[in-house]
């Protein structure tokens, strides 16, 4: 076996890297996002538009200023937390050997391209391959490094597909995730399967003693010499 069982088509494994804008990178492309509600932004929804109901029967301005704030909240929730998940750049290094269903460490990389803000508490993970990792701060043009463990169903080559990224940044309302592409396979060997109790040199010393049961040697059980009478 060969010492790295992971093939790179150039190098390791990055995001595919989009055209440079003018005066700047760009963003590596990413697979459009997702977005899900969580429990706190649920609720907080609910209550918006119970203040909206009371503004409008009551015509009360200041529950319209409380409305209009809540309502920016959400705007601005909504626009931080797409930026937080942007100009990232996720690239993987090469393993050692891999096997089928057994859990090995895979070294990653994201990196902060965006040139004035940081990034918080970023999600990092491969969908259905593992557990994920936490970036809790990744400062403006800076990196993270870390392992994810990860682990694969049967032997052959494999495709990761897309590394995800997501977020509940700023307020928790929602969660909202992006995907990045990834070039590359892994190699996975086929599963290897824990080796019996027994020692070879115990096996060989059974061998040599007598017993009226079956054992573990190479004798065959109940073997004797033919007597007169003994059916052919």
């Amino acid at each position: 076996m060969g010492r790295s069982a992971l093939t790179l088509r150039l190098g390791p494994w990055k995001a595919r890297r989009s055209a440079p804008r003018r005066g700047g990178s760009r963003n590596r492309r990413s697979r459009p996002g997702s977005i899900r509600i969580t429990g706190i932004g649920l609720w907080y929804v609910l209550l918006a538009l119970v203040v909206a109901v009371a503004a409008t029967n009551t015509g009360n301005n200041a529950l319209f200023l409380v409305l209009a704030i809540m309502l920016g909240v959400l705007v601005i929730s909504g626009l931080v937390s797409w930026q937080n998940l942007l100009r990232l750049d996720v690239s993987f290094d090469s393993t050692g050997e891999v096997f089928a269903n057994r859990p090995f460490e895979l070294p990653f990389s994201v990196v902060n391209r965006h040139p004035l803000l940081p990034h918080w508490f970023l999600r990092f993970e491969l969908p259905d391959r593992g557990q994920p990792r936490l970036i809790p701060y990744l400062a403006r043009k800076s990196r993270s490094e870390g392992r994810l463990e990860v682990s694969l169903p049967r032997r052959g080559y494999h495709r990761l597909g897309a590394a995800r990224v997501s977020s509940p940044f700023p307020f928790g309302f929602f969660k909202k995730a992006r995907g990045y592409p990834v070039e590359g396979r892994i190699l996975a060997f086929p599963e290897l399967f824990d080796a019996g109790d027994r020692r070879p040199e115990e096996v060989l010393a059974a061998g040599e003693s007598h017993s009226r049961r079956p054992g573990w040697g190479h004798d065959l059980y109940q073997l004797r010499d033919f007597r007169a009478g003994d059916d052919p």
